[in-house]
Formats: structure tokens, sequence, C-alpha cells
């Protein structure tokens, strides 16, 4: 079933969960679009339309973007993204690895 939440929903859905250290920065905004834009791309890796990224999920994102991937690269990348260390990225860990 598909997340019927706009972009901006999700991420003020979303930003009221602690993810651990790190947080949205406001001083690195997205405007409106690029959120959208975020969302689009986070919803179509999105397979299952769990409203979060599992490991599986992660891997084709990347392999779409940089062609075959090791299981080492896949683990440094969750490791990184998943703040808040539950196994999946939710939309806000997803934006706020996106303004690194």
């Amino acid at each position: 079933m598909s997340d019927p939440r706009t972009a901006e929903e999700s991420f003020a859905a979303d930003n009221k969960k602690p993810v651990g250290r790190k947080s949205y920065r406001e001083d690195k905004r997205f405007s409106h679009q690029e959120i959208d834009e975020l969302y689009k791309a986070f919803k179509f890796f999105d397979k299952d339309s769990s409203g979060c990224l599992s490991r599986s999920e992660l891997r084709n994102m990347l392999k779409s973007l940089h062609g075959n991937v090791e299981n080492q690269y896949v683990n440094h990348v969750m490791s990184q993204v998943d703040l808040n260390n539950d196994g999946f990225i939710s939309f806000q860990e997803f934006l706020i690895a996106a303004q690194s």
C-alpha cells in the first residue's frame, strides 16, 4: 500500500522521531521542490512501501547509482545513514544523508 502523505508531511512526521546525534540542519535547508524530488527518489527505492529503506532496498539503490557494490560498502553506508541503528533508513535519515 502506498503512503498517501506528501513529502513534507512525511518529513514532518519523521522529523519528530529522534535519530541519534545528527538532525536535519536548518542551515542547509532544502527547498520544497528539492524535498519533493528526494521524496520521490526515496519512495522509488522503497519497494515494499514501508516508509523506510531496508538493507536490500539500499543495496538496490546503490547498485543503480554505482553498479555492482560489495557488502562491505552497503554495510558502511547503512552504518553512516541509519542514525538510530534500527536497521532501516527513514526519510528523515535519507534527508540528513543528502545534506552531506
